[in-house]
């Protein structure tokens, strides 16, 4: 199972541009929560996280569906 990593940078597209692309760094994690930031956000943002297909997946950030790992 991928997992995120405190330090990573993970991109998310959008639902509405598939041409748009946000990064998202985790800035901290806890088994169940993570703390993301982005350029678009001016503070942290924490996300629960999800199994889906088997992959952790975090909830809906700044309207770009979900973030896996």
């Amino acid at each position: 199972m991928k997992k995120f990593e405190v330090g990573k940078t993970y991109t998310s597209r959008c639902f509405n541009d598939h041409n748009l692309i946000e990064s998202f760094e985790v800035v901290k994690r806890t088994e169940k929560t993570i703390t993301v930031k982005s350029i678009y956000e001016p503070k942290p943002q924490r996300k629960k996280i999800r199994i889906i297909d088997g992959n952790e997946c975090a909830e809906n950030c700044s309207g770009f569906g979900y973030l896996r790992a």
